[in-house]
């Protein structure tokens, strides 16, 4: 699409490629400087120490910090331009960008988040693995999502779906700041209760309700008005929509795990078992 492309980083397969790098690079940098910086906050933190080893170390510390930048910049910013798009025609949410200035200028802006987040997995994977915490949900999680990156952005299409799937990181926000203190303040802490409940709520509203929303709307036009994509494979289109089925799925098994310990949560009153809540890998520090 001619109008944005301009104004996209990536938009061009040199561009692509070198901007993919360079934020690659990026965020390893950032994690190597926040390796390097709990050296410096290491005796504040030792005063609220972990009750779990692992949770003591510098690469624990760099992953949740660096979760924590991404999620809340990536959201912030997506919502902002998700906002911009409310009363976008039809075609500007799911086809090209259209003419109207404030619709392409939100494009252009999830276009761009697009990329930085599609760094930010694959790097996360990387060191998620060289962390040997991996686990298969977490895995098939970031491969459904640069599978979303690279097929959006290859036909440059469905602004309004990368901005929702985007918008999702909201949830990773409270997710971090509750993993990261619940083993040094304890469960009854208010500072954990309030990352909690508000991970739940943003979590119900932004990867389940919100996804499926826009699942949904794709998919129906995927099948009944194909004519609104363009030139877009139809292809193309049914795996997008395969791939959206597959991430509810991941969001419904996650949100099972969720909803039986904010029963505990609640019928414990924030007296959750240590033992049963030990971390358990990269499910267990954010996305």
């Amino acid at each position: 699409h001619g109008q944005v492309c301009n104004d996209i980083w990536w938009c061009g397969l040199g561009n692509y490629w070198q901007t993919l790098v360079a934020l690659c690079l990026l965020w390893s940098t950032l994690f190597v400087v926040l390796l390097q910086f709990y050296r410096l906050v290491r005796p504040v933190l030792e005063r609220w120490p972990s009750t779990y080893r692992e949770e003591n170390s510098a690469s624990w510390f760099a992953v949740n910090v660096q979760s924590t930048i991404h999620a809340a910049s990536i959201s912030i910013l997506a919502l902002r331009a998700l906002a911009s798009l409310r009363g976008a025609p039809h075609l500007g949410s799911f086809g090209g960008a259209g003419d109207d200035d404030s619709f392409r200028i939100a494009s252009v802006r999830i276009a761009n988040l697009s990329q930085v987040f599609h760094a930010y997995m694959i790097v996360d994977t990387g060191v998620t693995v060289f962390r040997k915490a991996m686990t298969l949900d977490y895995l098939l999680h970031h491969f459904v999502f640069c599978f979303f990156c690279w097929l959006l952005q290859f036909h440059c299409f469905a602004t309004e779906l990368a901005g929702y799937l985007l918008v999702m990181e909201v949830s990773t926000v409270f997710l971090n700041g509750f993993l990261f203190w619940r083993s040094r303040l304890g469960n009854e802490h208010w500072l954990v209760q309030f990352n909690f409940l508000f991970f739940a709520g943003a979590f119900i509203v932004f990867r389940l309700m919100g996804t499926t929303h826009i699942a949904w709307r794709f998919i129906a036009n995927a099948i009944g008005s194909p004519e609104v994509f363009g030139d877009v494979p139809t292809t193309h289109l049914n795996l997008i929509s395969c791939a959206l089925v597959l991430a509810i799925g991941v969001q419904l098994y996650w949100a099972f795990g969720i909803g039986m310990k904010f029963a505990k949560f609640f019928a414990t009153r924030g007296r959750v078992d240590a033992a049963e809540d030990a971390p358990k890998g990269a499910a267990q520090k954010g996305d």
